[in-house]
């Protein structure tokens, strides 16, 4: 099966907030807020890179072809699902649910369609996982690139690491 996935939007508010990040930098000084801001948001990406989890409320757009009736969704946890139209050869034609597809699974991260239809997209929105370790291992990530700016990926490597045991796993 070939799967193609494209962000749509994001929406909500980044699992760590500035003042505690300050906090755990030991900065009192607004002067680095914008930098500290970027680092926060590099790292949920990175986080969510490595574990294979949305951290925010995401909107994606999945597009698949030659599936065999099962099509897995990608960044669980998963909220709702906004359509899921089939290509007819001339336009997109929508599928409605329980007739036409079924959603199950833990988090709904697999979508159940008849072979018939070669080519499905899927519009769904994520709902934000949230885990105070992986936070705070994210803190490390920050502080890890906040003190080792100018030489950072051999550091980061290290925290990265730690972050990947809470990787969500699929079924092959």
């Amino acid at each position: 099966m070939i799967q193609n996935l494209q962000l749509s939007a994001t929406s909500g508010f980044e699992p760590l907030e500035l003042t505690k990040v300050r906090s755990y930098l030991r900065q009192t000084s607004e002067d680095d807020d914008t930098f500290i801001q970027e680092l926060i948001r590099v790292a949920r990406v990175k986080a969510e890179q490595v574990l294979g989890r949305s951290l925010m409320v995401h909107t994606y757009l999945l597009e698949a072809y030659g599936h065999d009736g099962v099509i897995y969704l990608p960044m669980p946890p998963h909220g709702t699902i906004s359509s899921v139209t089939y290509w007819d050869g001339d336009e997109w034609q929508t599928l409605v649910e329980t007739t036409n597809y079924t959603v199950y699974g833990i988090d709904n991260k697999y979508i159940a369609v008849s072979t018939g239809y070669k080519r499905i997209r899927v519009s769904y929105a994520t709902t934000a996982y949230s885990s105070d370790d992986v936070n705070r291992i994210m803190m490390e990530l920050i502080a890890v690139w906040y003190d080792n700016r100018p030489d950072m990926e051999e550091a980061e490597l290290k925290v990265v690491k730690k972050l990947a045991k809470y990787k969500l796993w699929e079924a092959a």
